[in-house]
């Protein structure tokens, strides 16, 4: 049934208020958020609400180690008998994969200034070690070397299981971010040139996640450095400019510099009570352990173009501003990212300077280098109040050092609230 069919009805009044919050809440986001379609510089409109949800779902297969080769997640393991010679080698084909949530709401407390707040949630992380065996020394015990059933059968009458896959974190929050934007840009309009668009971002993690158990080889936290995607205090200083005359003024290019500072943490160490041999810290470690994660600091790089304009005819959100409808967002808008991250040393410090070190040398300083694709489709032009974003981000295809490898693909939705 048209809309117009029911104006006559008893609910016309209510439809008629209805209406034209909805035509105020688009006019103002069109005209606060046009310039800013890269989403680097954009803002919400004073009092209006934009609700953000986002899905993630994230598989890690390797991490980049310090000479730039690409191995498992989890380093090899040798393992020795006691008093005597190499029983093996253990190594992992790790498999790991997240589905993540993160719902966020932003808030336009003047047209140039926003306050948001995410909270993610993970829904579901499972790991499956896949663990292999390389033999090692011949063994007098046995009279050859140890097969991958010999070190089992071994491990497991020392009380050591074979670790396999691992499930976890089901519907767990994760650090809560809070934080504002400012495009400060508009105060200095007459002083830049036309197109350019500038805002300086702030945040903080609320320390909402929880931490991995330690007794678990393979588990994994949801706080931020556990997940490793942001820091805790994050600074940004943003660009966007819009190459006017360039293809019919339908590229746009944003720029982000950023700082982003980890916390000092403390964790308690294994005790071995499930991997007694694999996994028992704490007669050399002690019961806790402080570790401060190494910071992140980078650049990001976006070119957005506009794939479809769409139409620009009248529909019923901007029949009562004529001039509205050519000024709303593209109908379908296509971006790609290039992203550095460097990440800085990661320290430890215990009882045990070895085995300090040995965290150290396994996070020591590196980098990420990150792709993303997204496309981006804002059914205004069509009458309805959506956005609907599906990307695809990976650590693969660049070479990194010292980092984990994830490919992610994200799709979201964004609709716009006002309550007065």
């Amino acid at each position: 049934m048209r809309l117009e069919s029911m104006i006559s009805s008893p609910f016309s009044r209510p439809l008629r208020a209805w209406r034209s919050v909805c035509q105020i809440i688009i006019a103002m986001i069109c005209l606060a958020t046009a310039p800013a379609t890269a989403a680097y510089t954009e803002t919400a409109p004073q009092g209006v609400f934009l609700f953000e949800n986002s899905v993630i779902f994230s598989r890690i297969q390797g991490h980049w180690h310090d000479d730039g080769s690409l191995g498992s997640l989890l380093e090899p393991v040798e393992r020795y008998e006691v008093g005597g010679g190499l029983q093996g080698v253990l190594i992992a084909d790790v498999d790991a994969r997240f589905r993540v949530v993160v719902p966020m709401l932003l808030y336009g407390i003047t047209d140039d200034i926003s306050a948001f707040v995410g909270v993610p949630v993970v829904l579901l992380t499972s790991i499956n070690p896949d663990l292999d065996w390389i033999p090692g020394d011949f063994s007098p015990q046995i009279g050859r070397a140890y097969s991958e059933d010999d070190f089992w059968e071994w491990a497991g009458s020392m009380g050591q299981p074979k670790p396999g896959p691992w499930e976890g974190n089901r519907n767990t929050l994760s650090d809560t971010v809070i934080g504002g934007r400012w495009r400060f840009s508009d105060r200095i309009r007459k002083q830049l040139p036309d197109g350019l668009h500038l805002a300086v971002s702030a945040f903080a993690a609320l320390p909402t996640g929880e931490q991995p158990d330690p007794e678990e080889i393979v588990a994994v936290g949801t706080d931020s450095w556990s997940l490793h995607s942001q820091g805790e205090l994050g600074l940004h200083l943003s660009a966007d400019y819009d190459l006017m005359g360039l293809m019919d003024e339908r590229v746009l290019v944003g720029a982000d510099v950023f700082y982003e500072a980890f916390l000092p943490r403390t964790y308690y160490s294994s005790t071995g009570e499930i991997h007694p041999l694999l996994l028992n810290e704490r007669p050399y470690v002690g019961e806790t352990y402080r570790m401060n994660p190494g910071d992140f600091a980078g650049i990001e790089l976006t070119a957005t173009v506009t794939a479809i304009r769409g139409p620009a005819r009248e529909t019923w959100l901007t029949r009562r501003a004529p001039g509205l409808a050519d000024s709303q967002p593209p109908l379908l808008r296509l971006s790609f990212t290039y992203g550095f991250t460097g990440v800085m040393q990661s320290r430890w410090y215990s009882e045990s300077e070895i085995w300090n070190w040995d965290q150290e040398r396994f996070w020591a300083p590196g980098y990420k280098n990150i792709l993303g694709a997204q496309a981006s489709i804002s059914l205004l032009r069509l009458g309805v109040p959506l956005d609907i974003q599906a990307g695809a981000t990976s650590l693969n295809l660049l070479p990194g050092r010292n980092v984990r490898a994830p490919e992610m693909l994200t799709a979201a939705v964004r609709v716009p609230m006002k309550f007065w």
